[in-house]
């Protein structure tokens, strides 16, 4: 069975479409070592959390929203803190995000049909209607940051909204909002772009923003100061509509008008807007079918998927983690618990009594026998063992010389002394046997102080040992952790100067001051002013110099020229007309191919 992540009390089986709060996990909550349910596990993005105060308003939004108990918005059940993450716990649903919808259909070639976009627009347009019952400080709500994978669709045509309400009460931190760009791009609203206030018009243009991806297959752009009315005049769609049909097509552009026009006055003011002009403009007959209709086409995009997926949901709920051995690692404490048992051994039979020859020989050999073993099997003794080894073997000899000398004196005592002479040698026998074992005994008493003082000392070093290794370890920890602070400001650092060199770098084709370009348009071909016959045959003999402004685009065209010196008219025209032919190497401002108005000073001999 394969290897998963786990997560306290949770187990991350494999990671889903992220969104605009972070990361998402198909994940399973344990219960007893076991799954007890699938759930969503979403992995808050840093930049939410980091500050306390924007954290704080997001969880309390996220507690709002769930307790409105709108079917159609999608909220957490629980807010977890893992240690420095935030996570966010969703029900389990078996969906697929909108974003990734747009992205197979176009891959497996099924686009998405006009009735069953406008279908889909017009279900998104009536939940965000039921989600502005709920009022926050005084107004009503809005999601404000309806992007593709904001949007979840289930397998039975459902339609869900995550993270509902959130991005509008965010503080204008600029570190969100350049974070935001990088993922998103061209999908958020000009009033983001314009760090303006997200109002509830900014929906409107995520729809419009959608319909326009469905419909053409493409993303729309647009730069500030560009024609906006002409970049809807000449749209390409992804299905055929007939020439013929003009009143659909002039409908159409019109919608896009309306949705995604950059002044957010100028677009729908209200879903109810939104949606009587797709019925009134278009006469979509099917839109209440659109659970069904979706139904279908989800169930015709994605069976095999499906089925893939819930045959992995099923193998998954027999997951079960591995336990966590808890028994002794290192040999260091078995060494010393059993010389510590041997040693007690010793102790305990001397404060039982002198035993017998063949007992003491027996405990000898058994007791040697266990050293023996234990010292042949133990191949990383330490120092302090091996001295403990030797004082034990040198109380074993002191015992054996001290029971040799009582079998001696016991000998002594058992002979029968026949006469004075031999009483008094026999005396003076079991006196020195006596003093022999005196000695012995002093021997013993000084070698178990030695022992007792050696195990002391073992103990001490063991605890200093323990002391210095975790001194060591900890200074390798701050280490660590030193390292990877200066590699995280580092990386920080990093991340500021590319981000101001980004933010210092202007949009393609952005109109800019010829004064501000690192590299001015360069005449690169045109040919030398004509004039028709007319003008020298009226002009011959006379010199003019004649001032023209032109606006050079990105890719070096002149789009408009303008004369600005005082000569005549038929002349300034001519030269306007002749003018335009010419092609120029573009501006440049740090690398970026940029739209200029350029002097250009003309000398004509006619």
């Amino acid at each position: 069975m394969a290897d998963y992540k786990q997560l306290g009390n949770y187990v991350l089986f494999e990671e889903i479409n992220p969104d605009s709060i972070g990361k998402n996990f198909r994940a399973g909550e344990l219960e007893n070592r076991k799954i007890k349910n699938h759930l969503i596990l979403s992995e808050v993005h840093p930049l939410l959390y980091s500050n306390p105060k924007i954290w704080k308003r997001v969880t309390l939004l996220l507690e709002g929203i769930k307790k409105s108990n709108i079917t159609g918005l999608y909220s957490p059940d629980k807010i977890l803190t893992m240690g420095e993450k935030q996570m966010l716990i969703f029900p389990y649903k078996e969906f697929v995000s909108f974003d990734s919808v747009l992205e197979d259909s176009t891959a497996k070639g099924m686009p998405i049909n006009f009735d069953l976009a406008f279908s889909i627009a017009t279900a998104i347009s009536d939940l965000l209607d039921i989600g502005s019952s709920i009022v926050i400080s005084g107004q009503k709500s809005f999601h404000g940051f309806l992007t593709p994978d904001n949007i979840l669709i289930d397998f039975e045509g459902k339609i869900y909204l995550k993270n509902y309400g959130i991005f509008p009460y965010l503080d204008k931190e600029e570190e969100i909002f350049k974070g935001m760009e990088k993922q998103y791009g061209s999908w958020l609203t000009p009033e983001f772009f314009r760090r303006e206030k997200i109002v509830p018009q900014s929906d409107v243009y995520h729809l419009g923003y959608l319909m326009f991806k469905m419909l053409t297959g493409q993303y729309f752009s647009y730069n500030p100061g560009e024609d906006f009315d002409a970049k809807l005049a000449n749209i390409s769609f992804s299905q055929h509509i007939h020439e013929s049909n003009k009143d659909f097509i002039s409908g159409l552009q019109e919608f896009f008008k309306k949705t995604l026009n950059p002044d957010p006055s100028l677009r729908f003011a209200s879903g109810k807007e939104f949606k009587e002009f797709i019925s009134k403009t278009f006469n979509i007959d099917e839109l209440s079918s659109v659970t069904f209709n979706l139904a279908y086409f989800m169930d015709s995009l994605y069976s095999k998927e499906r089925s893939e997926s819930q045959a992995r949901v099923e193998s998954e709920k027999l997951f079960t983690p591995a336990e966590v051995s808890t028994a002794s690692q290192g040999s260091g404490k078995v060494d010393h618990e059993l010389v510590e048992t041997i040693l007690s051994g010793l102790e305990e039979r001397e404060k039982g009594g002198k035993p017998k020859l063949f007992m003491l020989i027996a405990s000898i050999i058994i007791v040697a026998i266990a050293i023996g073993a234990y010292f042949f099997v133990q191949s990383n003794k330490s120092k302090q063992d091996k001295l403990i080894k030797a004082q034990i073997q040198l109380r074993m000899e002191q015992e054996q010389r001290e029971q040799d000398l009582l079998d001696q004196l016991k000998a002594v005592e058992d002979r029968a002394a026949q006469t004075e002479e031999e009483k008094k040698l026999q005396e003076e026998e079991k006196l020195k046997l006596q003093s022999q074992i005196d000695d012995v005994q002093k021997e013993k008493e000084r070698l178990k102080k030695q022992e007792e003082e050696k195990k002391k000392k073992a103990e001490e070093d063991k605890k200093k040992k323990a002391e210095e290794e975790a001194a060591a370890l900890k200074l390798k920890e701050d280490a660590k952790l030193k390292k990877a602070e200066d590699e995280r400001k580092k990386k920080e650092e990093i991340e500021r100067k590319k981000a101001a060199e980004e933010a210092l770098k202007p949009k393609r084709g952005e109109l800019l001051p010829i004064t501000e370009v690192d590299k001015k348009p360069v005449k690169i071909s045109g040919k030398k002013m004509a004039f028709p016959p007319s003008i020298r045959s009226r002009y011959a003999g006379n010199r003019f110099e004649a001032s023209v402004m032109c606006l050079i685009d990105e890719n070096g065209i002149i789009k408009s020229s303008r004369v600005l010196s005082n000569i005549p008219k038929d002349i300034k025209k001519s030269i306007e007309k002749s003018i335009m032919k010419w092609k120029f190497s573009p501006a440049m401002k740090r690398g970026v191919q940029v739209s200029v108005w350029n002097q250009v000073v003309l000398k004509i001999s006619i």
